[in-house]
């Protein structure tokens, strides 16, 4: 069976990946490369560290949360 056209795949259940979505909003960070993130229960603690000014925006990258 094939997939539909407007099939999106993300790396998380869908409840983690609408509120990670929603934070990584409120920072002014595109979600779009972190959908296929495996690890994101990692991604969502360093989305907090940004939140609270512990990490620049810039230390977080989709590429670190691919893997478990």
């Amino acid at each position: 069976m094939s997939k539909p056209t407007n099939f999106i795949e993300i790396g998380m259940p869908l409840v983690e990946w609408q509120g990670i979505r929603k934070r990584l909003l409120e920072l002014d960070i595109d979600p779009d490369p972190f959908q296929k993130c495996v690890n994101y229960g990692k991604l969502s603690y360093d989305i907090v560290k940004i939140k609270f000014g512990y990490w620049k925006k810039e230390k977080l990258i989709p590429e670190n949360y691919m893997k478990m």
